[in-house]
């Protein structure tokens, strides 16, 4: 089974040759060479992998079907070198993305949005600047939560007025405009930031955590506490992916368009 594990890292090294990541798709197929192993068998059929994408039996549909056209994609890929490969049909698993509509933001909204982020826990000093300034970063420039938090402190360049984001949608380095309020906002959380840790070793723009082992990291929160009803709002955007097709500062005229995911509470 040696050659299927060769197989999938040059599919893999292709396709991230192309700009697609597959992280997520890089653990499922090594899952199902584990489970074609298991089952002593030597090259991919429908059968194996029909089997492997209905696992477990309380699968949902939409669960298995993307399993499946997981491994497709990659038999596709076996296809060409080894002409023992099935290709399974994309009609045995059929499935449709159901994506929520998305929720429309005021701006005025933004802003109370923004304002009771920085109000989340008044005892530690940095997790509502944080949170906050992220908040309106996201709104402002349009960035993916991604990529806002991969942000070093060396990628805003003040004198410019832009932010340098790396490794964005494939792959790719591409530069940001900032609006002056928002420049405004970023130097003042710097200044926030800066005065709690002073000497700190981890590049990243954004923080989070105060332990000072890990000072500098900053990680999206799942399931934050709040103190209380006011920080509701703050406390779903913290689990929601924010994006905006408004590039404007915090005060803009423009309604601002959020695409919300679902909410781990």
């Amino acid at each position: 089974m040696n050659h299927l594990r060769v197989h999938l890292t040059n599919y893999l090294k292709l396709r991230r040759g192309l700009g697609f990541k597959l992280d997520s798709a890089e653990m499922l197929l090594r899952s199902f060479i584990r489970f074609a192993e298991a089952k002593r068998s030597r090259f991919v059929t429908t059968k194996l992998a029909l089997q492997w994408a209905t696992r477990p039996p309380n699968a949902k549909r939409e669960q298995s079907g993307s399993r499946l056209a997981t491994v497709r994609r990659f038999a596709e890929y076996l296809s060409t070198v080894d002409p023992r490969t099935e290709v399974p049909s994309p009609k045995l698993l059929p499935y449709h993305i159901r994506r929520r509509p998305p929720q429309l933001y005021r701006n005025e909204d933004v802003r109370r949005l923004v304002e009771v982020a920085h109000q989340i826990a008044p005892s530690n000093p940095i997790k509502g600047p944080t949170l906050g300034t992220l908040l309106g970063l996201l709104a402002t420039t349009g960035m993916r939560v991604s990529e806002a938090l991969k942000l070093d402190c060396g990628d805003v360049d003040w004198d410019r007025g832009q932010l340098t984001i790396r490794l964005a949608k494939g792959n790719k380095t591409r530069l940001a405009p900032l609006h002056a309020s928002t420049i405004a906002a970023l130097r003042r959380y710097a200044s926030i930031r800066d005065t709690i840790y002073p000497q700190r070793r981890n590049p990243s723009f954004f923080v989070w955590a105060m332990t000072p082992s890990i000072a500098g990291s900053c990680w999206w929160p799942v399931k934050p506490a709040c103190a209380n009803p006011a920080t509701n709002a703050a406390r779903a955007c913290m689990t929601c992916g924010i994006t905006s097709r408004s590039r404007r500062c915090f005060s803009g005229i423009a309604p601002t368009r959020m695409s919300r995911r679902a909410c781990r509470s």
